[in-house]
């Protein structure tokens, strides 16, 4: 049985009823003369569900997916993020590699000794995803993600999607500057591979995590906040590209039940690219 709604990997609660919209949309296309044509005509889907109440946590990830917060690096032409154009800080010696990169055209490489970094601005919690591939092994069993609880002041680390307490570090992060290491399988100094990195300014949870080491989309976060969206809300099981607005629901006393006070409803609309 297939969820209802899921976004990215994440099941999402949907609280009353779901409205689909089916919405005739004309694609238009310019000629070389810049006379304005007809191209095709298409059905564009659209969807508004509000949310069972959330976690907090989940509620932030949800917030952060839609309104495309964070940065993404894909390292295909430069080390700048996809999303906002953040560069790297002075005194970085990575370079760019064609070498057989996990996705796109390029990777990040860094010889033993060296590190990139960052200055994201984020001190609160925070969660990171990379491949990694060491000289002696391949990408395919190297997905890396570290999230961060700033209340609980620890981490949690992810390899292939599950849990590990190897203490490795690929990542680090310390006054919002994140750094990304050299490391070999082991943790020692050696060169390495990175690819796809992205930084986020809330906790992913653990099924997002392993949507997307299983392939859940080309790029784990694209040049903007696009979303792929399936369940049973819609007819075809198809995954539906998409993108979304969303905004808190008012707090109504009493309807919370045994939910703690800081948990919120969302309304989301989500919209066919």
């Amino acid at each position: 049985m297939t969820a209802f709604v899921q976004i990215n990997g994440f099941v999402v609660g949907v609280k009353g009823a779901a409205r689909v919209i089916d919405e005739p949309g004309m694609l238009m296309s310019r000629s070389v003369a810049a006379t304005l044509r007809k191209h095709r005509r298409a059905i564009k889907t659209g969807v508004r569900i509000d949310t069972v109440p959330l976690t907090e946590a989940d509620a932030e990830m949800l917030e952060g997916l839609i309104l495309g917060l964070g940065y993404s690096f894909h390292f295909d032409s430069d080390l700048y993020s996809a999303l906002t154009g953040l560069g790297p800080n002075a005194g970085y010696a990575g370079v760019l590699s064609d070498t057989s990169p996990m996705v796109g055209t390029r990777s990040l490489y860094l010889t033993s000794g060296q590190a990139v970094g960052w200055s994201t601005g984020f001190t609160g919690d925070y969660s990171i995803m990379a491949w990694c591939k060491h000289d002696s092994d391949g990408w395919t069993v190297r997905h890396r993600a570290y999230v961060y609880d700033a209340d609980a002041a620890s981490g949690v680390q992810y390899k292939n999607s599950a849990v590990v307490t190897e203490g490795v570090g690929y990542f680090t992060m310390a006054s919002g500057l994140l750094t990304m290491l050299a490391k070999d399988v082991g943790g020692s100094a050696a060169a390495c591979n990175y690819d796809d990195l992205v930084v986020v300014p809330y906790k992913l949870d653990a099924e997002t995590i392993a949507w997307h080491y299983n392939g859940g989309t080309p790029f784990a976060f694209p040049d903007l906040p696009r979303l792929s969206v399936t369940g049973d809300v819609f007819k075809s099981a198809t995954p539906k590209t998409m993108i979304g607005n969303v905004g808190e629901q008012p707090y109504v006393h009493g309807n919370l039940g045994s939910f703690a006070a800081n948990n919120r409803s969302l309304s989301i609309e989500l919209f066919e690219v």
